[in-house]
């Protein structure tokens, strides 16, 4: 029981005066004429509060504010008790801890031992060890301590005697925490507590558990042995000191018993010249021992006020956000206008205006007086403790205003607590509130900050504190454009930012850095060395985009500029090759308008015509006149007068002018980028408002569904117009930004650690990113599989998908249709004849034309006799909604087969696509495609899938080959790598023969198969059908970490089989193994070709792990 704390002490009174503000109080004895009738008549209720919180040892300064507001709250609206009850307050002045024992032993009968019409109420206790002390001996008189003060968690736990009203200090270490990783960002952060004063273990504990499950640590821990009577040596501390300052915390969570040690560690801390400016983060605990007893001796060191970030109880006196606060200025103002002087009070009308602490003080009493009254409402509840006591638990809850206080809850039966009921629960604070100290040393409210816990959680896990991702949106000071963007998206995305309400939900947050034009990346590199920054978002240019080190999602360029080709640029809008590309294939080429017009204000004018170019020769149509135009210059006079022209780059002053040249020429037809309508949406819509014939013919692409559409069938737009109620706000920019945010929420629930790296990882492992009903990929990353993709197109990093062409009408009226279907093109160019003129090109064509047809003849009637049927459309999984089973192939060692044996690999080589292929088409599969010596499959049945597999392993086994070359080669190739890695241990090269030949023969297959959706595409070129997104990625990973003769299934192709299709089967789990740009390692099983396969199961499990 010594290590209890005992807030006795001189600097321990300190302390426990600032905790009265979360207790209940003293004070209705203060209050006259509470009596309904004279308490000595016969059938009258007596209700006797006994008040163990008034001290001398506590401040007037603490209690009197909590006095003043608690009178204000029962006067304020000359409140009665109900019918033939009285109540009745004592004070208990300052005595030691068993002497309050022995005062409730003297003063409170047991409920019947005494007069069975009083019914005792305790307010208090103050401090930890008080409160546990006499909490048996409530329990055993059946008597409720209402709302004591605890500055430890290891009181706060189920008794019915203890009815806490404030949030628990486990609850405002959470807030800290988030606090300092989703908004200040810090990339170490320190902790400081003491050790036997039982206050701080606990939650250093907590914190240690958070920050591990958010994959980070603390950068240094100042834990010290100290005593609530004495204080640690000198040396002791000192070396504490040494061991916690150089970890250089850039902020620290104080929780430290407000005693001489945590004095001298903040005198210490704030005179360091290294950790000058860090942010000192405290619980509320400590708040008024600061303020009203350190304050003046801290501001003699370098207190930075600003940097003091505190949580509370309560809000703030003069925070007017919540209704219940203005009810409470009114009402005490109206209290100090007439009493303020009196009742020992000496305050103005409006002192909690200009006095912080004591404002929060009243608005505390206050608060505390409104849900006491409303616990004294029924007389029948009055009359019996037990009944009392129950009704404090029948389910409670305490609304006042904006303000809620509860549930409490006692013993639930059956499953009454997972359907919503609190349960053994008596605690209601379910908000942390925070505030900073300003300059003027009053406390200033920090809306970022507030924590609000699910009631029905109480004493449940708390644990829902996870890794943020930290976004940052560039302000660019100097550009009156680029701010109106960048506050256009925020109003979006900031209704998708966490609101502290922990758990997934909480773990997006977007920030803004101030900056020039020309300063961004300067800037940029300069808050990576100090904050934590995951991605940047919205605004950017050319030289944030220089930094491959930073993720940047869906960046909005000031000009226009083609997609960016690094990995760790992710477009989530249309990118410009996307737009030209819809333009032409649903616009263009179907409505014959021949020859286009471009005009381009760009810096990379080269490029963006290299892409016209090679998108009219992919799609048909022609590239006319190319005009480049510069900032200043205007597009009005390189307006064509009749077809198609495509402006690139607009200012405001082409708004007009386009729109009056629409009007003008009625056989024109303006196509303008999704950014430049977005970046200047304002004006267009002003503009064209004038113009309504020439919105029809002024075209744009975009995947975005409406945004002003009140009649919307869109998920998205719908959840965006509920949190957005102010239609003037509903734009593309707007929208954009909720989108996005809505999308990185989806992502992060994928991640536990979290930084830029993650983030891409994350995002092209996953492929596919779906939030509410927009969809964006697949993105892909096979660079290391090259086989499959080009070097060139390795990375996908543009995900926008179903793109249509709007006209500014359907813009101006949401009831008018796109002008085209929905697409989502794959951007595929010719990759011959693109450097030639469109002249060469042609002539070349015509001039092998006739050897084509020719040759396309040959090939159809050779590829039919080879194939059989295994290109057969039929056999194509086409449905969006049904998995598809994706079987990879690939021969080991090709490229040394062929390199040793040229002569006999060709042969080898058709023998393996012909016995693939007879199986593909036994099977009813599809032949997705070819790249050298390598398939791709796709299947509609995972058995189908697994039986094609079985038996491709086991043709090649039983085939002849005519020669036993390859397999002398593999042995020595095992034999080769043995002799240059030590720890190979070669499977196949030393067996017995004939051991050998049951296992292997011939060439070596390796088979990958994975189950799941995919983003399937009819390609116009091939006419046939390719499969795209994460499943295709997960088959092509399983196969590259097979062994020859070996087929691996990932756990969610195994889980597709019936239970008597895996028992038709020879299946072993290989537990979990990793796989390259996957986060977490696969469960895999090894599929055996023959039962009696074990031996080929041993030798190639252990080649895989």
């Amino acid at each position: 029981m010594a290590s209890f704390v005992r807030l006795v002490t001189p600097l321990g009174a300190a302390v426990a005066c600032s905790h009265l503000l979360m207790v209940v109080l003293p004070l209705l004895l203060l209050i006259p004429g509470l009596c309904a009738e004279e308490c000595n008549s016969s059938g009258k209720v007596t209700v006797k509060v006994h008040n163990l919180l008034y001290s001398s040892k506590i401040s007037s300064k603490i209690y009197e504010p909590v006095i003043a507001g608690l009178r204000a709250s029962i006067e304020s609206d000359k409140r009665n008790v109900p019918a033939n009850v009285c109540i009745e307050v004592e004070h208990v002045h300052a005595r030691s801890d068993e002497d309050y024992i022995t005062y409730l032993q003297g003063e409170v009968k047991g409920e019947n031992d005494g007069n069975s019409n009083e019914l005792p109420i305790v307010l208090g206790p103050f401090g930890d060890w008080e409160t546990h002390n006499i909490s048996s001996k409530l329990e055993e008189l059946k008597v409720v301590a209402f709302s004591p003060f605890t500055g430890s968690s290891d009181v706060r736990v189920w008794k019915k005697s203890l009815y806490f009203l404030t949030a628990s200090p486990i609850a405002q270490v959470l807030a800290l925490i988030r606090y300092a990783v989703s908004q200040l960002r810090l990339q170490r952060l320190g902790f400081m507590y003491l050790k036997g004063v039982f206050y701080g273990d606990k939650e250093y504990k907590l914190t240690l558990k958070v920050m591990s499950i958010m994959g980070r640590k603390l950068c240094g821990v100042f834990e010290l042995d100290s005593s609530t009577d004495g204080r640690a040596s000198d040396d002791d501390f000192e070396a504490a000191w040494k061991r916690f300052a150089p970890t250089m915390p850039q902020g620290v969570i104080v929780f430290g018993s407000p005693i001489e040690d945590t004095r001298k560690f903040l005198m210490k801390f704030l005179g360091s010249n290294e950790l000058r400016g860090a942010y000192i983060l405290i619980p509320s605990m400590l708040q008024y021992v600061i303020i009203n007893s350190w304050l003046e001796e801290l501001l003699v060191k370098n207190f930075v006020s600003r940097r003091v970030i505190l949580t509370g109880p309560s809000p703030l006196a003069n925070d007017n956000e919540y209704i219940a606060v203005r009810k409470f200025q009114t009402v005490m103002g109206k209290y100090l206008e007439k009493n303020g002087k009196l009742n020992g009070h000496n305050y103005e009308k409006g002192h909690f205006y200009q006095h912080s602490t004591d404002g929060e003080l009243m608005l505390h009493g206050w608060i505390v007086g409104e849900v006491l009254w409303r616990t004294l409402g029924s007389r029948e509840l009055l009359c019996n403790r037990t009944a009392y006591i129950n009704s404090l638990y029948n389910q409670r809850r305490y609304v006042i205003d904006d303000l809620v206080i509860g549930d409490f809850g006692g013993e639930c039966e059956g499953k009454a607590g997972q359907r919503g009921a609190a349960c053994k629960c008596n605690q209601g604070g379910n908000v942390v509130y925070m505030k900073r100290m300003g300059t003027d040393r009053n406390l200033h409210p920090v809306k970022e900050g507030v924590v609000t816990l699910a009631s029905s959680r109480c004493y449940t896990n708390l644990l829902q504190l996870y890794a943020p991702l930290n976004g940052i949106m560039f302000r660019l000071e100097d550009n009156p454009l680029a701010q109106r963007i960048t506050e256009e998206y925020r109003d979006g995305a900031s209704l998708v930012v966490g609101k502290g309400q922990l758990g997934q939900g909480d773990r997006f947050f977007l920030h803004e850095l101030n900056s020039t034009s020309s300063a961004t990346k300067h800037n940029m590199l300069e808050e990576v060395k100090e904050r934590v920054v995951t991605a940047v978002f919205g605004v950017v240019d050319d030289a944030l985009l220089s930094m491959t080190d930073m993720t940047f999602i869906d960046p909005i360029p000031l000009t226009p500029r083609l997609k960016h080709p690094g990995r760790n640029v992710l477009h989530l809008s249309p990118t410009i090759e996307q737009q030209i590309f819809v333009m032409v294939e649903r616009v263009v080429v179907p409505n014959s308008w021949g020859s286009v017009h471009a005009i381009v204000r760009s810096s990379d004018v080269r490029g963006i015509k290299s892409v016209l170019r090679k998108t009219f020769w992919a799609l048909g149509g022609s590239l006319g006149a190319f005009d480049e135009v510069t900032d200043s210059e205007s597009v009005k006079s390189l307006l064509p007068h009749s077809g198609f022209v495509l402006v690139i780059g607009l200012t405001e002053a082409d708004i007009t002018e386009i729109a009056e040249h629409l009007d003008n020429h009625r056989g024109v037809r303006v196509f303008v980028l999704f950014f430049d309508v977005a970046l200047l949406y304002s004006e267009f819509v002003k503009v064209f408002k004038k113009h309504p014939q020439a919105a029809e013919r002024l075209l744009f692409a975009t995947s975005l569904p409406h945004w002003a559409d009140n009649n919307t069938t869109s998920e998205t737009v719908q959840e965006f117009h509920r949190d957005v109620g102010n239609e003037s706000k509903w734009t593309p920019l707007a929208l954009l930004g909720y989108a996005t945010a809505r999308a990185m929420e989806s992502v992060v629930l994928q991640m536990g650690r979290v930084n830029s790296e993650e983030l891409i990882n994350t995002i092209f492992s996953q492929s596919v990113i779906v939030a509410d009903d927009m969809w964006y990929g697949p993105f892909e990353d096979s660079c290391s599989n090259s086989r499959w993709s080009s070097a060139k197109d390795c990375i996908v990093n543009y995900g926008a998908t179903h793109i249509s062409v709007w006209s500014m009408a359907r813009v101006l009226n949401p009831s008018v249709p796109p002008v085209s279907g929905v697409a989502t093109p794959s951007i595929r160019y010719y990759k011959d004849g693109l450097n030639m003129t469109e002249e060469e090109f042609i002539g070349t064509i015509v001039g092998t034309i006739l050897c084509l047809i020719a040759l396309v003849l040959i090939v159809m009637l050779m590829r039919k006799c080879m194939r059989g049927d295994t290109r057969d459309n039929e056999n194509a999984p086409k449905e969006l909604t049904d998995p598809v089973t994706l079987i990879f192939t690939d021969i080991e060692s090709s490229t040394a087969q062929w390199a040793a044996h040229p002569e006999l690999m060709p042969d080898a080589v058709a023998t393996h696509h012909r016995l693939i292929r007879t199986l593909i088409s036994k099977y009813g599969c599809y032949e997705v495609k070819t790249v050298g010596d390598s398939f791709m499959i796709a299947c509609k049945s995972p058995f189908a899938a697994t039986q094609l597999a079985c038996d491709l392993q086991r043709c090649f086994l039983e085939h002849d080959w005519k020669t036993d070359v390859f397999d002398t080669s593999y042995r020595e190739f095992e034999r080769q790598r043995a002799e240059d890695d030590g720890d190979y241990v070669p499977p196949t090269g030393h067996l017995d023969p004939d051991v050998y030949i049951r296992l292997w023969n011939g060439l070596r297959v390796r088979v990958g198969i994975h189950t799941g959706l995919c983003d399937i595409r009819h390609d116009e070129v091939t006419k046939g059908y390719d499969y795209y997104g994460r499943t295709s990625n997960m088959a092509a990973r399983t196969e590259s970490i097979a062994n020859g003769g070996q087929v691996l299934l990932t756990r969610s192709t195994y889980l597709s089989l019936s239970t008597s299709e895996r028992e038709q089967l020879n299946v072993t789990a290989l537990g979990e193994v990793p796989l390259r740009g996957v986060p977490k390692p696969l469960e895999m099983y090894h599929l055996m070709r023959y039962p009696e396969g074990h031996l080929l199961h041993c030798d190639l499990t252990m080649r895989l792990l």
